[in-house]
């Protein structure tokens, strides 16, 4: 069915970014999953 598998170190990490109240990103590539960290700001 899926390809793609996380690695408990992969979640570990997710997981430390969203308490952060951060944003991740999972990009499906040919060698794996690419995680990418999203933060954002309020400009005001």
């Amino acid at each position: 069915m899926s390809e793609y598998t996380l690695s408990p170190d992969q979640l570990h990490k997710i997981l430390e970014v969203l308490n952060q109240g951060n944003r991740i990103e999972l990009i499906p590539c040919k060698d794996g999953i690419k995680i990418i960290q999203e933060t954002r700001k309020e400009i005001k």
